[in-house]
């Protein structure tokens, strides 16, 4: 079966000279491409050749004319039939000069994406640092932002914390008692 096995949509430098997609054949036999076609956002690029079992298909931007965008980024990979065969995708920014990558576990690749060292042409490569961390599965955020919802919470904690701390701070202070409510000491 033929899926996406890398992207780098962010290079260090020019995009236009460094993005590239990685394609590869994880299956026995090679697999025709005529027909195929990779999509990135509104754009396509149609495949041809065939693709060795256990291969590396690189495509190059400045072969496919594909332009793959930093934030929040999608590509496809659709058989001839025009049938979906893989996609990838992540939320928020990608990291410059960072790949993503899938995961090999074994003999298959799965569904689970690592930012990584570029690799273009050969196998996934992860650090031991980050294969302990995080890995991110398809559609999955990498630089996830919060959403409406969770900045309006994390507002209303903040804001329930600092009128916590003034009523503590206004009640140990006789000072600040008589700033805030007026009024005399002695009738108090």
């Amino acid at each position: 079966m033929v899926i996406i096995s890398e992207w780098l949509p962010n290079p260090v430098g020019k995009d236009t000279e460094g993005e590239w997609i990685e394609l590869f054949n994880n299956g026995s036999d090679s697999v025709g491409l005529s027909g195929w076609r990779v999509e990135a956002g509104k754009s396509k690029f149609y495949l041809k050749g065939e693709i060795n079992s256990r291969e590396y298909l690189l495509l190059k931007r400045q072969n496919t004319k594909l332009s793959l965008v930093n934030e929040d980024g999608k590509i496809s990979l659709f058989n001839q039939s025009g049938k979906l065969v893989d996609s990838g995708s992540f939320f928020g920014l990608a990291t410059e000069g960072k790949s993503y990558s899938r995961v090999e576990s074994g003999n298959y690749l799965n569904n689970n994406f690592l930012l990584s060292d570029p690799t273009p042409g050969g196998k996934n490569v992860f650090s031991n640092f980050l294969m302990n961390g995080s890995s991110y599965s398809v559609g999955e955020p990498i630089n996830r932002q919060m959403n409406f919802l969770e900045v309006g919470a994390l507002s209303f904690l903040t804001a329930l914390i600092i009128a916590g701390l003034l009523v503590f701070l206004i009640q140990r202070n006789e000072d600040l008692q008589e700033l805030f409510f007026g009024g005399d000491k002695e009738n108090c």
